[in-house]
């Protein structure tokens, strides 16, 4: 059942490009939308590097990141993942860009997004169904 639920979830992850980041600090929680990339379970995520989730997250990596889809007879289908955020030193930027320019680094940072926990709610099942994969 496990492995079938992980399968399920790096099929569902690959389908996704965007979705949002929130990293907590002193200040409270700072949510910014992402573009992301799957690697297995794992999720690289594209921030600007103006964001205040990157100061959060050199604070504390950790982060949650939900993603969704309008399913079947408009039920929700919703992914959280919980775990740690570390950027990546040397992104391949033609993964985020046509035509990447040699100041990308300079604009935006990739965090990759280590899951530690994985919830899938799909309201086709009913409302509040929910299942929980600890990586």
């Amino acid at each position: 059942m496990a492995e079938e639920l992980r399968s399920q979830i790096c099929v569902w992850l690959a389908e996704r490009r965007v979705a949002v980041l929130s990293a907590a600090g002193p200040e409270g929680v700072w949510t910014i939308p992402v573009h992301c990339r799957a690697e297995g379970m794992c999720v690289a995520c594209l921030l600007p590097r103006w964001a205040d989730a990157l100061f959060y997250l050199e604070q504390d990596p950790h982060a949650r990141l939900v993603m969704m889809e309008a399913g079947a007879a408009g039920a929700l289908r919703w992914l959280l993942l919980s775990g740690e955020a570390t950027p990546l030193p040397a992104p391949d930027w033609s993964d985020w860009f046509p035509t990447p320019t040699p100041g990308s680094a300079a604009l935006y940072q990739v965090v990759r997004l280590i899951p530690t926990r994985i919830e899938w709610v799909d309201e086709s099942q009913g409302w509040g169904a929910r299942v929980t994969l600890d990586v």
